[in-house]
């Protein structure tokens, strides 16, 4: 019925994560990735060291097995799925393939694996990750509004995505109230899905901080 003659148009949408894993997992179990404890990809806990002020909570790399997923209920109600491209719900250091698309309600594998691209392939997204510059953060959006608490330094800034996609007028110190509001929101949400946070490293250097630009001698 679904996939009729009309046809579904999605046109307005917010990412549960801004990372691939989470992400997937969330679309197919219909739940929080902080309420699977798969918040990085693939069981990562992402970038870490004396150049970061903040240590990465411990991440859960595969699905729960007792989970439903999208696929399995299509299967239970009549129809054939496919998965075809980057599977990656799978953590990295398990072997074989009982964590493979196939092994959650998908008939048909094209290109799925545990990994997280082929040899040829480039990221096309930032976030807190071994390959990014950009700091820990958490998000809210209401209606057209989103805020985005920075974790390292407390700093939220808000954005009416209405008419600013590129999230370059920080409304924030304008609508103290409604920054409240969401902030609130955002740790309230926290608080009722169980999200596991970062905490301080102990080990942290400002002088080897990994965001600051490369000396040159």
């Amino acid at each position: 019925r679904c996939a009729g003659q009309a046809g579904r148009v999605f046109s307005n949408a917010f990412a549960a994560n801004p990372v691939c894993s989470p992400t997937r997992a969330s679309i197919l179990t219909g739940k929080c990735p902080s309420r699977i404890g798969l918040i990085n990809h693939s069981g990562s806990g992402g970038a870490q060291g004396p150049g970061h002020q903040l240590k990465p909570p411990q991440v859960v790399g595969n699905m729960p097995p007792e989970d439903v997923t999208l696929a399995e209920a299509l299967q239970m109600a009549g129809y054939t799925t496919a998965h075809i491209g980057k599977w990656h719900l799978q953590t990295h250091h398990e072997k074989g393939r009982t964590l493979f698309s196939e092994a959650n309600g998908f008939d048909i594998n094209l290109a799925g694996g545990k990994n997280g691209q082929p040899a040829s392939y480039y990221f096309p997204y930032t976030h807190y990750h071994h390959i990014n510059t950009i700091v820990p953060a958490g998000t809210v959006r209401m209606g057209d509004y989103k805020l985005v608490e920075v974790f390292d330094t407390g700093k939220v800034e808000l954005y009416n995505l209405s008419n600013d996609l590129g999230e370059t007028n920080d409304l924030a110190a304008s609508m103290p109230e409604l920054t409240a509001k969401l902030t609130k929101m955002l740790h309230d949400w926290r608080d009722h899905s169980g999200a596991v946070m970062t905490t301080g490293n102990p080990d942290y250097k400002a002088e080897d901080d990994w965001h600051k630009p490369a000396q040159v001698k």
